[in-house]
């Protein structure tokens, strides 16, 4: 009886141990977005599936404004990266990261506070305070600035 209550006990502490790792791993890639920018990546979670093994590293990232996403790629990915964002990241220091659905700076505006707040998941239907969100923004946005940066 011991014996058998040890072997599960181990068994327990194996499958908890992977659990863990594999959580831990997940939420790492966020912090692939280099201290002073705001990133996104293709997929829930801050990865770039299609990157394969590059795809947590598979991110858009810009400093001080991108105009329109239409010209931007995913690194390691090498494929479009306009209304695509399904995760996002603000990494800057000072100012709120803010995305729009339209090119240019327009449209419908969603902003992330700066310090690390960030989204794994535009399409579950929560912001990141989990209030629900004003809009679906999976797939939607075209461009995006710092507060303090005009939109070029």
């Amino acid at each position: 009886m011991a014996r058998r209550s040890i072997s599960i006990g181990a068994a327990l502490v194996l499958l908890t141990g992977v659990g863990v790792a594999t959580g831990d791993a997940a939420q790492a890639a966020y912090t692939n977005c280099p201290t002073g920018y705001a990133c996104f990546w293709d997929d829930p979670n801050y990865v770039t599936l299609l990157a394969g093994a590059d795809a947590d590293r598979s991110l858009v990232r810009f400093e001080n404004s991108f105009s329109n996403f239409q010209s931007a790629r995913y690194s390691y990915a090498n494929y479009g990266a306009n209304d695509s964002a399904s995760s996002i990241t603000n990494n800057g220091r000072y100012y709120n990261a803010m995305f729009y659905v339209d090119a240019g700076c327009s449209g419908y505006l969603f902003t992330l506070e700066p310090g690390g707040e960030r989204d794994p998941n535009l399409g579950n239907g929560i912001d990141t305070r989990n209030d629900p969100a004003k809009y679906a923004l999976n797939d939607s946005l075209s461009s995006g600035r710092f507060a303090s940066a005009q939109c070029l």
